[in-house]
């Protein structure tokens, strides 16, 4: 009984996974079925539409009306009262959430 797989390597019984890698590199057959299984998963994930479209998601937003609407907001926003607000839905982009937001979409 071998104390551990160093000492099966030592004795020749087992290749480490340097050798494995190796020798699948060195063998032709084995290079070209890796390849080709490499292709199809490229293309699969090409034709695989992605789960998480955020540039098509519908997004609500607060739009100020001028600069000081804009200045006092950002102030408020800084309250620690306010800690709860979305900071998406005040920004430029917007919430992508919407009504199931759990922060809120007004100050207090």
């Amino acid at each position: 009984m071998f104390p551990s797989l160093r000492a099966l390597a030592e004795a020749g019984l087992a290749e480490s996974a340097e050798e494995q890698r190796a020798a699948e590199r060195a063998d032709p057959a084995k290079r070209k079925r890796r390849d080709e299984a490499i292709a199809r998963l490229e293309e699969q994930r090409r034709q695989k539409p992605r789960k998480r479209n955020y540039e098509d998601r519908k997004r609500e937003r607060y739009e100020p009306e001028d600069d000081a609407e804009r200045d006092a907001l950002a102030a408020r926003l800084a309250e620690p009262r306010n800690a709860r607000c979305c900071r998406h839905f005040f920004t430029g982009e917007g919430c992508t959430l919407g009504t199931k937001c759990r922060f809120a979409h007004v100050l207090s």
